[in-house]
């Protein structure tokens, strides 16, 4: 009996990514196939990991990342003004606010 060579990874990675260009039923029939492969359970533990390790490091990169110098500024400057304080939510606050139509409390100079 003659079997053909089962498609590489890199084939079946290519075949998952082309499902959204399809129609329905090819689609379909696409996803059957990739679910009967053998090496299925395999690349479904690798891509797994692959995505649980990359979740991982962003979220332990955006805890690195210290607070936006500019973000500091705003919050002291209109804590100084008494214009925001903790109570208020400080320069975060003021920014809603304001985009909501709100003043933020400093006042215009003509």
């Amino acid at each position: 009996d003659f079997h053909p060579p089962d498609p590489d990874i890199g084939d079946i990675l290519q075949q998952i990514m082309a499902i959204t260009d399809e129609s329905l039923d090819a689609a379909q029939a696409r996803k059957h196939a990739l679910n009967c492969h053998r090496t299925k359970p395999a690349l479904f533990s690798v891509l797994c990991e692959t995505k649980e390790k990359t979740a991982l490091s962003i979220q332990g990169v955006q805890q690195e990342d210290p607070p936006d110098a500019q973000i500091m500024r705003l919050d002291n400057m209109l804590l100084a003004e008494g214009v925001a304080g903790p109570e208020k939510g400080g320069a975060s606050a003021a920014v809603v606010a304001a985009a909501a139509g709100g003043t933020s409390g400093l006042s215009r100079r003509s």
